[in-house]
């Protein structure tokens, strides 16, 4: 498989990456879409579409060109045709003689896209829209004379698409089982593209039978664990530092296992994403069932913060929430892992009453708060910790919460840090006593400008980051020396934001890049 996506498949990447591009400064009209020709039993699926609204197109063109270093480089206009540019960069670099007007333009069409097709033993698949068929063929051939793979790339032609394989059965097969149930007809794709928002330029699905195949492929994913096993964690948990237990760390020595991941993926019940431009600059918006129910997490409250920060984190918790946490971790790591040994080593050594005590410290929701007036190198250069505009809000019971802080400010007698400050229903704490005091009497940045561009759904988020990067341009300007070219880039950038909510089962998510 890795010989032809390597070899001849790199031509066909080549021109779809071309017309890909191409969307967003292109107008065509509405046309076929590459999951009509790929089977109802693809598991994974993302395809680039060279006709999302007018609008798209603009806003895609003016963000290109508020960057200089972006302008600069690809130098895009609504006239320009850039899969010319990328073809014949394709073909200067293979080597080969293509003439793009008259091999690959009469019949390159407006869509691409690429799918696993088939659960049990998933297959690579592209499919790329086409004007001419005998032309596509004659053009098709003469790309993937190109390549120097160790298998045969197969392609075969079924109206509007040429679709691509391992070799030319798979292509035919791929054609075949799509005739009889197709993608785009799949109730799960649908479901799962609609959940994931209005249209973009850029769609991809994965199927509930990607977790089953994942699970079969790569076994457990939290191998990587073995590697902390000498790190300490398990006397900080009052465990056995013996490997013999299986290849996890001593603390956890079922993280080494494939059960936990492999139940773990076997309850993924599909998604699906969205990219697109919007007037104020790139969105990513995400749905997917990733097995979890209902947490009744609270929200993650960070509108009533500052309206001026540079950047917050706000996250809720539920109702035993550690203790759920933990018992999930026993299942993963075994009977040798024990909850209550662990509480019993952080009790003695920070003198707190855990669980209790460490659920306090997060009651409903935590938000942590950067000041705009954050210096990188100040900081660096710096052994005075007040100069940190960093605070941290704990949103609960203020008595509760100030007498678990009281407990935490013996191990560091005289830090300012823990030096809380109450506000309504909340208690602040931090190293600068004016950010700390800006942050418990609280403010509008809900009501601000910025936020509410990349964070647009604050009020039922679970969880919030924010980051105010016209606030913080001077210090990632100063940070990287002062930079022109720096300073010039990064000064189109206007807030950053992620947020997620869970709906019933359905976990939803949100990544925006403004620039207005």
């Amino acid at each position: 498989m890795k010989g032809w996506i390597l070899g001849g498949g790199a031509a066909v990447v080549a021109v779809g990456a071309g017309a890909a591009t191409w969307a967003a400064v292109s107008f065509f009209g509405a046309g076929p879409q590459p999951s009509d020709v790929m089977p109802a039993d693809t598991i994974a699926y993302v395809s680039v579409d060279l006709d999302p609204s007018g609008s798209q197109k603009i806003a895609a063109l003016r963000l290109a060109n508020k960057f200089p270093a972006l302008k600069k480089e690809i130098g895009l206009s609504t006239s320009d045709d850039i899969r010319r540019k990328l073809v014949e960069s394709f073909a200067k670099d293979s080597g080969c003689t293509i003439d793009y007007s008259k091999d690959v333009q009469p019949w390159l069409g407006s869509t691409i896209g690429f799918g696993l097709v088939g659960a049990s033993d998933p297959q690579p698949v592209f499919a790329l829209e086409i004007k001419d068929e005998d032309k596509a063929k004659t053009g098709a051939e003469k790309l993937l004379s190109c390549g120097d793979g160790d298998d045969e790339l197969g392609f075969e032609a079924d109206g509007d698409f040429l679709v691509f394989a391992k070799d030319k059965t798979q292509a035919h097969n791929t054609i075949t089982a799509a005739k009889k149930g197709s993608l785009s007809d799949s109730d799960d794709f649908k479901k799962w593209t609609s959940a994931a928002g209005d249209s973009g330029i850029l769609t991809a699905y994965a199927a509930p039978k990607a977790g089953d195949a994942l699970a079969t492929e790569f076994g457990s994913l939290t191998s990587d664990l073995s590697g902390l096993s000498g790190d300490g964690l398990g006397e900080l948990g009052g465990l056995s530092s013996d490997d013999s237990q299986g290849s996890g760390p001593s603390w956890c020595p079922g993280a080494g296992g494939t059960g936990a991941t492999t139940s773990m993926l076997k309850k993924f019940g599909g998604g699906g994403a969205t990219l697109r431009f919007s007037d104020h600059g790139l969105e990513l918006e995400f749905a997917g069932d990733f097995g979890a129910s209902t947490s009744g997490a609270k929200k993650a409250s960070v509108t009533d913060l500052p309206a001026d920060v540079g950047a917050a984190f706000g996250m809720g918790f539920a109702d035993g929430w550690l203790d759920k946490t933990l018992t999930s971790l026993k299942e993963t790591c075994g009977d040798q892992f024990d909850p209550q040994s662990l509480y019993e080593a952080i009790n003695s050594f920070t003198g707190l009453d855990a669980p209790a005590d460490l659920e306090t410290l997060t009651s409903d929701s935590v938000q942590l708060v950067v000041g705009p007036k954050i210096d990188v190198e100040a900081l660096i250069n710096s052994a005075d910790p007040s100069a940190l505009p960093v605070a941290l809000r704990v949103k609960g019971d203020p008595d509760k919460i100030k007498t678990v802080v009281g407990k935490l400010a013996k191990l560091a007698p005289g830090s300012p840090v823990f030096d809380p400050k109450a506000g309504a229903g909340s208690v602040t704490i931090g190293f600068d006593p004016d950010l700390r005091d800006q942050v418990a009497a609280g403010g509008k940045l809900g009501d601000d400008a910025s936020f509410k561009s990349v964070v647009p759904n604050a009020d039922k988020a679970n969880s919030v980051l924010f980051i105010s990067l016209a606030r913080l341009s001077s210090a990632i300007v100063k940070a990287a020396g002062g930079d022109n070219e720096v300073a010039a880039n990064v000064e189109p950038l206007k807030a950053f934001g992620v947020s997620g909510w869970l709906e019933g089962k359905v976990s939803h998510g949100e990544l925006i890049l403004s620039t207005d």
